[in-house]
């Protein structure tokens, strides 16, 4: 699969010899992002336009997610697999899309207003604070995989020794917002 400047999507099955237009995707903006995870399965993103999944090799699209989800445009893309990404931007932008519940937010909270995590890079012990109670902690590692859980009536830290020297991601629950925020563990 390529993505092609105000042409589209294309794909080839014979090693690029030839190509089969397969159109645009939602808006005339090509993906910048296109993963497959076998023949039929496949995801792409383009800038701060959209996030689609296809189930039936590229033919047709369901468009996710077709707003900006912050002012700025989407640098970078990480997808395990059609159903848990992670989309990231300028200003800390990071934002974990699943189709099992986690989901992309349309509205994003400037960095200065939402929690702050310390030390990072982290060693054994990564703390947090914030202006609200957190509840509820849950690491992820960039390919969306959930490895650790940690429930409380007000957290503010969370013990990551255990974790392989790497870049993670933490999400903070409030109860009724939640906030993703990388950190690395040296």
């Amino acid at each position: 699969f390529i993505s092609i400047y105000n042409e589209g999507l294309a794909k080839t099955s014979d090693g690029g010899i030839t190509w089969q237009s397969l159109g645009q995707i939602g808006t005339n903006v090509p993906p910048a992002y296109i993963k497959f995870t076998d023949t039929q399965q496949g995801v792409a993103c383009s800038g701060d336009y959209f996030v689609a999944v296809t189930h039936n090799g590229g033919e047709t699209w369901n468009i996710l997610v077709d707003t900006p989800p912050q002012a700025g445009f989407i640098s970078n893309y990480f997808f395990a697999n059609k159903d848990h990404g992670w989309l990231a931007g300028p200003y800390g932008l990071i934002k974990a899309y699943s189709s099992v519940g986690l989901g992309v937010e349309d509205e994003t909270q400037p960095v200065s207003d939402g929690p702050v995590i310390y030390p990072n890079p982290v060693g054994d012990m990564l703390g947090f604070t914030f202006g609200e109670e957190i509840i509820q902690a849950k690491i992820y590692n960039i390919q969306g995989k959930r490895l650790k859980t940690v429930h409380g009536s007000v957290l503010t830290t969370i013990p990551v020794q255990a974790l392989t020297p790497g870049i993670y991601i933490l999400n903070l629950s409030t109860g009724s917002r939640e906030y993703f925020l990388r950190f690395i563990k040296h």
